[in-house]
C-alpha cells in the first residue's frame, strides 16, 4: 500500500495584503506594477529601434498608464493636492505622448500638453515648502512676449 501524498499548503496570505490601497489596488497587486511598467518600456524601446513600429502605438502609452497607476495607488502620508497634481501631470504627459505619436501636424499640441504637465509638477514639488509665487508672472510674462516676437523666426511657424 502506497502511503498518502504529502499535504500540499499554500503560503498564508497577509490580511494587509488584501485591503486595497489609495488607488483601489491590493498592494499584492501594487508590487506588480513596477515590473509590469519596467517590461513595458523595454518593449517600446525595442520597438523604437527594432521595430515593429505598431508597438510604439501599444507600449509607450502603456508605460505611462502604469506609472500613473502607480502614482494613484501608493501608499504614503502624501497631501491630496500633490497626488492630484502628480496624477493630473501623468495625465497630461500621457496625453502628450499619445499626441506626438499621432501622424500630422501635432508638435505644438503635444508640446503644450507636455508643458501643461510640467506646471502640474511644479504645484506638486512646491506642495508645503511656502513657495511665494511673487514675480513670476513677470517672468511668465516676459517669456511670452519673447516667445511670441520670436516665433517667426522659428522652423515651427512655417
Amino acid at each position: 500500500m502506497d502511503p498518502a501524498p504529502p499535504a500540499v499548503h499554500a503560503a498564508p496570505v497577509a490580511a494587509r495584503d488584501l485591503r486595497p490601497g489609495p488607488g483601489g489596488l491590493t498592494p499584492a497587486a501594487l508590487r506588480w506594477l513596477p515590473a509590469l511598467a519596467s517590461v513595458s518600456l523595454a518593449l517600446h524601446l525595442r520597438a523604437v529601434y527594432a521595430g515593429p513600429p505598431w508597438q510604439v502605438f501599444v507600449f509607450k502609452p502603456l508605460t505611462t498608464t502604469l506609472v500613473l497607476a502607480m502614482a494613484l495607488a501608493a501608499p504614503g502620508a502624501v497631501s491630496r493636492r500633490y497626488r492630484a497634481a502628480v496624477a493630473a501631470g501623468l495625465v497630461f504627459s500621457l496625453l502628450g505622448d499619445v499626441i506626438l505619436i499621432l501622424p500630422g501636424e501635432t508638435f505644438v499640441p503635444g508640446l503644450l500638453a507636455f508643458l501643461v504637465a510640467h506646471v502640474l509638477y511644479l504645484v506638486a514639488f512646491t506642495d508645503g515648502v511656502g513657495l511665494r509665487l511673487r514675480g513670476w508672472h513677470t517672468a511668465f510674462g516676459v517669456s511670452a512676449i519673447r516667445s511670441g516676437w520670436s516665433w517667426p523666426s522659428c522652423s515651427l511657424a512655417e
